[in-house]
Formats: structure tokens, C-alpha cells, sequence
């Protein structure tokens, strides 16, 4: 025992921040990267890398990033260079250094070329092969390099700042077509040695970050998205007729999103690619984007419940084109740069689209749900500034939700128009370039001319980690409300108040009936305002829309104001937190005790349920339930929710949300003590063809019952439905892991590793297990994780990461045990440092 304290507080002292996530200052500039691809035998590539780089000062060697190539020979400007190539495995990185047979003079272009071969492997970094995904069953060949990636299949400077054109010529099996950045040049079959083969030349002229070039090797159908940016869709051969969502969102998304930046859209085309089994849902490659193709390609034509996110999908990695790839975060401690001002405008975008609320309550979800229980772990940071294992650990709820969250509170503050201009002139004033959070501060002080007011907001925002926790009050007296707004960080450690704009809302529904919008400017532990109106307000949105990124302290606001909110607010994600705060200890993921909510509060969320005019709020409310802590929700619940399941009344004419909220209710079903519920779900999911719109809904739903007879109707649909194909199969399983047995450990294990190489389903599992809290009680969960995390053999490093995730909310001493087995074995500093982190913050050493 004594020695086992002594090893967690070596390993405790040890969780620095690694040097790794530094950038290299390097002291020349890549101008140009040409790349001679050839596809040989055995998924190797033969490959001839033509370099222009431009030294800065007298240089003697040059040093490249890379990893995992075999070098041939290496010259510099015609001459022959020695070289020497160093491999760090645990960052999988490395460093190859050239010597110039002669000096190198500062300022002359300087031209390197390198001759190595590179084999594709299954793991998602570098080039990567895809079983099935080329021509007469061939595997297909793509590429993913953020954020370190691309020096695994070519030697570069490895540095988002970096930016230098690049160009791909490929000789490939003429059967293989070929995808890349920019513009095509040449595509044509000739003969060599016996052998039909294909060469085809991209050129991508304008600079980018080495990150985002993009190959792809495969088979490939066009769908053609028309409108006036060149852009087509490509899918695997036959699936063309499913991809009409993609095809309309698209061109759609595009007109939007170029209009409202008032910048064209920068590149010659946009093409996007689907790759089956992808294990990140798209990657923004400059003009040449790789989506899941499960993401993108609907399932089956009359599938629709995913229509919504398909286009979420499209419309994110569409506004990575411009924040990005047009404009690129100098360094990835400033990511929320790419990825907060993507999911901001790409939600901009979505909404207009759509058309309706599914976007506002998705964001309430995001918020409220997934971003506080992220901000609330141990891997909370700030936005800007960042230090870990590795650049990757900053792709966080922090970077995309948080960050977009800071952009909607900087447009309430300055107005739409205003946000609109200082957007235009960040990305005019650093077009094809690179930037900081400064730069786009600058832009936005120099658009709005408001930089003494907003430097506050900045400072605030940027470095602070969390959020505040707002107690909201109000009294009123005369004619006018006095709104009082006292504020807390959510981190203890955290001095200082935030600073931003609250958006609140004043209802009465009786005589004299009003409602008044205010704004109030929060700067510090406690301000008030006085806001006139007729007569005492009957509740208050203290929220608007989630227009600030606050938690409402839910006790602060009286029981019978959530009521008339849940039943009457017009805002979708109001009527949400509503709801959820109604719910009471049915939906605390942190409960202890089964208390129910009372009778008052019960009564409006069914009302909520079965007559809320949006679907996405019943859905949503019901996806809640469905997380409950309880063994099992109160039979109460049954008869709406089974009507809901059936089909629910009262909703406007809207396909998709219909069949949302039938799903959902299916899934809840299994949540709730309710017989009639449970044989509902068992008798429909053992038909062999069920509709692929409800299949999710009475899978989950029977894995929800969480009995030894649901887990064998389970089980038996895992195989049912493999016999029916993969969409079908990857659904089965994905439910499987949310199996509230522990008796379904070692099914979703047997799943997982005969599933090893599918990236798409593995992620699935890991999803589905992270909610699952029988199976993660269960005294062998913690063994079997972490196993998995360590089964290098097996599991893909990306894989072994998010299993390794699933660490940060168990807190027991098999945890802590595993963690320090992990910190200790793992091979991979990544894994290391997120054990290590994991282990400083769950398990203090006492003091």
C-alpha cells in the first residue's frame, strides 16, 4: 500500500504540460510541396517528395517532420544531402535533418527532394486504407492529418502555420479513381509493364496548412451539386440516389454561408468525399472534404430522421472552408479559431436552412447537456492557451461549444450587422494566412470601434476556464420589475466576474397580458436593472435563446414559474430547461436518491409531452428521461410515452420531427415500469424488417429494459439484422452497448474486437457505453477498459484514446488502480498524459 502511494504521487508530479504541444519556429518558410504518389503492392506507397523552401537565414540543414518513412535518398538543389531521421513513438512524431553539401543562402528558394515509401495502415492518421472501398472490392486509400498527421506520409513542416501549395501526382491501379485538393490537371489511363494504370495530377495553387491536403484513392460516383461554386458530392458506386440530402444541403449552405461573410467562397471547388467507416464524422480538407459515409450517404432512401444532421455535418465542415483553411489558427492552443467559429457559423447556417427549431433546442442540448458536463470534468481549460498530451486533447465541448457559445455572446453584444463586418475584415485582413485570438480581436475592436468595452468581455472569455452560475431575482414595486443577477465560476478557483450580456425575457399571460425583452449587462459578482412594465411578471426567461453561456441556478427561480414557462414560453430552449428542471432528480445524472418531482411539475412536462408544438423539444425532453439514474422511471410516464411511440398528435406538419420523436419515445419506453411498454418493444424488434426509421428506437428502447429476456431479443437482432447489412448490423450493436445489463459486458467486448478495424462502430460502442451506467457499476467494466486501452495490437490509437475517456467520470479505487496501470504501460504520451491528468484530478493526493 505505502508503495503504491509513492507510484501515484511520482506519476502525479509528473502530469506537466509536454513540450510537444509547443510549436517549432523553424528558420525558412515551405513555399511549395509537390508529391509523386505511386500505389504499389500491398498497400506501400512509393513516393518522390519536390520541395521549394526558403531560408530565412544562411542555413547548413534542413529539418523536416516525419514519421514512419522508409528514406531512400534525399538532395538539396540537385546535390546529394546526408540525412538522419529520429522517431519519437510515443508522440508519433519525428524529425528528419538534411545537410546541404553546401550552405544554404537566406532568401533563395532552395529545392529538396526526398525519395521514401510509406505503408497504409488502419489506424485514422496519416494514409489510412479502408477495406471494400475500391473498385471490385478493394480496399480504399485516404488521408487524415490534423493535427500532426501529415508528416506520416510526407516530409513537411508540420506546423499549421506554415502554409505552402501543394500538388499531388498520382499513379494508381486504372481502376482507382483519385481525389485531392484544388484543381484537376490530368486524369488518364495508360499501360506500363503489363499493367493498366491511371495518373492523374491536382494542383492546389492558393496556400494551405500541411493538414489539410487531402488524398483519396477508391471508387467513387459524382453527384453533381450545381449553383454557381463548382462542388460535387462523391459516393461509393450505387449509393448515388441516397445522397440527394447532401446534394440539396449543399448547394443550399454554400449560397448562404458566402453570403453571409460577405467573402466568396475561396477555393476552386468543393468536393465531398464519403469514407465508409470514417471514425471522425468529416474533415475539412482544403476543398476536398472526407465525411463518414454514414453521415452523409442516408441509409436507406426513405430513411429521414438523419436529414437534419446530415446537413449539420455539410454545413460545419463547409465553414471550416473559410475558418480554417482560409484563415487558420496560428497554433492549436488557439483551435476554438477553426473549430468554435465553424460550429458559429455553421449553425447560422443550419438554422436557415431548416427552417425550424431544431437547431436552438440541439444547442440547448449541447449546452446544458454535453458542454457543462465536459467543463464540470477534469480536463476543463481555457479557451485560448492550452497545454497537454497533445494537440488533439483541444478538440474538446470546449473548443467547438464553448467557443461558438463566445461568438453568439459577442453578437448579442455589438449586433448582427457589426458582427457581420468584423467577420468580413478578419478574414480579408488574414486571407490565406494564419491567426490569433488577438488578430481576431483586433478585427473586431477595429470594426466596432467598442475595444475598451469589449476588452473586459475578451480577457473574460479567452483565459478564464468555466462559466458563471447565475442567481437570478426579481421584485417588483409600482410599475416596474427591479431584475437582480448575482454571478459565481463554476471553477472555485476562477477570481474575477465574467463579463457579457444577458438576454431575458418578461412574460404575463393574464390581463394585462405582455411580454418584455431586456438586456442586462453583467460585469460584475452582482448587478441590478429596472425594467418597466404594467404589472407583476408571471415568469421571467432568464436566457433568451441561450444567448450567454450561463448555468441558471434552477432553485433560485420559484417551482411555478418553471410551470408556466414549460407550458407557455415561446422560446424551444427555455421550454427545455424548463422541463429538465421540472424533472427533478428523474434526470440529475449525479442523483442519489429516487425523489419524485411534485405533482404540479409532473403534470406540465406531460403536458409538455404530448401537446409542446415542437417536436425537437418532446424529443429532447424525452432523450433526457432516458438518461434518468433511476432503475426505472414512474409507470406514469407509460401511456403517453407509448402513445408518443405510436404516433403523436398535435405536432405540426413535419416529417422528420415526427419520426424524431416516435424514436426517442421508443427508446424511453425502456426506461419506464411499464409492461405494456416493454412487450410493445420486444414484439417489434423481433421482425425480421423493421423500418430503418425505428430500428434505433426499439433496439435502444429493448436494450433500455435492461432484463436477461431483452438482452437475448437484443442478441438475437444483432444477428437478424447483420443478415440484412451493415446500416442495419451497426445499429444492433451501437444498442448493445447501451445494454442495462452487466451480463452485456462480454457480448459488447466479443463486438468490439470482432469490430476492431471498423472505426465507425467501435466509436459507436464507446458511445453508447459512456451513458450506460449499469454496465460501468459492474466489477468488471473497469478490467475490461482497461484492457482495451492498453490492447495496442487490436484497438487504433484514436480508439484507445476515447476508451481511455471514458475513464474521467469513475472515481473509485479499481479506477484509480487502472489509471496508474495505464500512466505507467501505455506507450503512447498521450495516453500517458491523459491518465496522468485523469489521476491529479479524480484522485488528490491527500494532503
Amino acid at each position: 500500500m505505502f508503495i503504491a502511494l509513492l507510484a501515484s504521487v511520482a506519476l502525479l508530479q509528473a502530469a506537466k504540460p509536454n513540450s510537444a504541444f509547443q510549436p517549432r519556429v523553424r528558420p525558412y518558410d515551405a513555399i511549395s510541396y509537390r508529391l509523386d504518389v505511386r500505389l504499389k503492392g500491398d498497400d506501400v506507397f512509393d513516393n518522390k517528395l519536390t520541395a521549394a523552401i526558403k531560408p530565412r537565414r544562411a542555413l547548413s540543414e534542413i529539418e523536416l517532420d516525419a514519421y514512419g518513412l522508409q528514406i531512400a535518398s534525399a538532395s538539396i538543389d540537385g546535390a546529394a544531402a546526408t540525412f538522419t531521421l529520429k522517431a519519437d513513438p510515443g508522440q508519433q512524431t519525428g524529425l528528419l535533418v538534411l545537410k546541404a553539401a553546401k550552405p544554404l543562402a537566406a532568401g533563395k528558394d532552395a529545392t529538396v527532394q526526398i525519395t521514401y515509401s510509406v505503408k497504409a495502415g488502419l489506424d485514422p492518421v496519416g494514409i489510412f486504407k479502408v477495406d471494400g472501398a475500391g473498385p471490385e472490392g478493394l480496399p480504399g486509400y485516404f488521408t487524415h492529418f490534423e493535427t500532426q498527421g501529415a508528416q506520416h506520409f510526407f516530409p513537411c513542416n508540420d506546423q499549421p502555420d506554415d502554409k505552402a501549395t501543394t500538388e499531388i501526382f498520382a499513379v494508381v491501379d486504372g481502376r482507382y479513381q483519385v481525389l485531392s485538393n484544388g484543381r484537376k490537371e490530368k486524369d488518364e489511363t495508360f499501360t506500363e509493364g503489363g499493367l493498366n494504370l491511371r495518373r492523374v495530377d491536382w494542383k492546389q495553387d492558393q496556400p494551405h496548412s500541411p493538414y489539410l491536403v487531402a488524398l483519396g484513392i477508391g471508387a467513387f460516383e459524382p453527384v453533381l451539386v450545381g449553383g454557381d461554386t463548382p462542388a460535387t458530392v462523391w459516393v461509393q458506386p450505387g449509393s448515388a440516389n441516397r445522397a440527394f440530402v447532401a446534394q440539396d444541403a449543399t448547394r443550399s449552405l454554400l449560397t448562404f454561408e458566402a453570403g453571409y461573410l460577405g467573402v466568396k467562397y475561396p477555393w476552386a471547388k468543393y468536393d465531398q468525399a464519403a469514407v465508409p467507416r470514417f471514425f471522425f464524422g468529416g474533415m475539412e480538407n482544403t476543398s476536398m472534404v472526407f465525411m463518414r459515409e454514414s453521415a452523409m450517404v442516408l441509409p436507406h432512401k426513405n430513411e429521414i430522421a438523419s436529414h437534419p444532421m446530415v446537413a449539420a455535418l455539410i454545413a460545419h465542415e463547409l465553414a471550416h472552408q473559410w475558418f480554417g483553411d482560409y484563415v487558420t489558427c496560428k497554433w492549436w492552443d488557439d483551435t476554438w479559431l477553426n473549430e468554435g467559429f465553424a460550429s458559429y457559423l455553421g449553425s447560422l447556417a443550419l438554422d436557415n436552412y431548416l427552417d425550424n427549431d431544431f437547431v436552438e433546442a440541439s444547442r440547448a442540448w449541447s449546452l446544458f447537456v454535453e458542454y457543462f458536463r465536459a467543463e464540470d470534468g477534469p480536463r476543463s481549460h481555457p479557451l485560448v492557451g492550452k497545454n497537454g498530451p497533445s494537440p488533439d486533447e483541444v478538440f474538446d465541448a470546449i473548443s467547438y461549444t464553448k467557443g461558438a457559445q463566445v461568438l453568439r455572446m459577442l453578437e448579442l453584444w455589438v449586433g448582427r450587422a457589426e458582427m457581420k463586418k468584423a467577420l468580413k475584415g478578419y478574414l480579408e485582413k488574414n486571407a490565406f494566412g494564419n491567426a490569433t485570438s488577438d488578430d481576431f480581436f483586433k478585427a473586431v475592436f477595429a470594426s466596432t470601434g467598442q475595444e475598451k468595452e469589449l476588452r473586459p468581455f475578451k480577457e473574460a472569455w479567452l483565459k478564464k476556464r468555466g462559466y458563471p452560475v447565475i442567481f437570478p431575482e426579481a421584485s417588483f414595486s409600482g410599475s416596474s420589475v427591479t431584475v437582480t443577477i448575482k454571478q459565481q465560476p463554476n471553477q472555485a478557483d476562477e477570481k474575477g466576474p465574467f463579463v457579457f450580456k444577458l438576454p431575458i425575457v418578461i412574460h404575463r399571460e393574464t390581463e394585462p397580458k405582455y411580454t418584455v425583452e431586456a438586456t442586462v449587462l453583467v460585469d460584475k459578482p452582482t448587478v441590478t436593472l429596472k425594467v418597466d412594465v404594467p404589472a407583476a411578471p408571471q415568469w421571467i426567461n432568464w436566457n433568451k435563446d441561450s444567448g450567454a453561456l450561463v448555468r441558471v441556478n434552477t432553485p433560485s427561480v420559484p417551482e411555478e414559474q418553471w410551470v408556466d414557462a414549460c407550458r407557455n414560453d415561446p422560446d424551444p430552449a427555455w421550454r427545455l430547461l424548463a422541463a429538465w428542471t421540472l424533472l427533478g432528480e428523474l434526470v440529475n445524472p449525479a442523483m442519489k436518491e429516487e425523489t419524485r418531482p411534485t405533482d404540479a411539475a409532473l403534470g406540465a412536462v406531460m403536458d409538455l409531452l404530448v401537446k409542446d408544438p415542437s417536436p425537437y423539444v418532446r424529443e429532447l425532453t424525452l432523450n433526457r428521461l432516458t438518461r434518468t439514474r433511476w432503475k426505472k422511471l414512474p409507470a406514469e410516464f407509460g401511456p403517453a410515452v407509448l402513445g408518443l411511440a405510436r404516433r403523436p398528435v398535435d405536432l405540426p406538419e413535419d416529417a422528420v420531427g415526427l419520426v424524431r420523436v416516435r424514436r426517442a419515445a421508443m427508446i424511453t419506453l425502456g426506461k419506464i415500469d411499464f409492461p405494456e411498454g416493454r412487450r410493445y418493444l420486444l414484439d417489434e424488434l423481433v421482425k425480421r424488417e423493421v423500418d430503418i426509421n425505428f430500428l434505433p428506437g426499439f433496439a435502444a428502447g429493448t436494450a433500455h429494459i435492461g432484463s436477461n429476456d431483452s438482452l437475448a431479443t437484443l442478441r438475437a437482432a444483432v444477428a437478424t439484422q447483420k443478415a440484412r447489412g451493415y446500416p442495419y448490423y451497426r445499429i444492433a450493436v451501437e444498442a448493445l452497448a447501451t445494454a442495462e445489463n452487466a451480463e452485456a459486458l462480454p457480448l459488447i467486448g466479443d463486438e468490439l474486437k470482432a469490430n476492431s478495424t471498423n472505426n465507425e462502430l467501435v466509436r459507436g460502442i464507446i458511445d453508447g457505453l459512456r451513458n450506460n451506467d449499469v454496465v460501468k457499476a459492474s466489477p468488471e467494466y473497469v478490467g475490461h477498459l482497461k484492457d482495451w486501452v492498453l490492447d495496442e495490437k487490436s484497438f487504433a490509437l484514436e480508439t484507445r484514446t476515447r476508451l481511455l475517456g471514458l475513464f474521467e467520470e469513475l472515481k473509485t479505487k479499481e479506477a484509480k488502480e487502472a489509471l496508474l496501470a495505464i500512466a505507467e504501460k501505455a506507450t503512447a504520451d498521450r495516453l500517458k498524459g491523459m491518465a496522468k491528468l485523469q489521476l491529479e484530478t479524480n484522485f488528490k493526493a491527500a494532503k
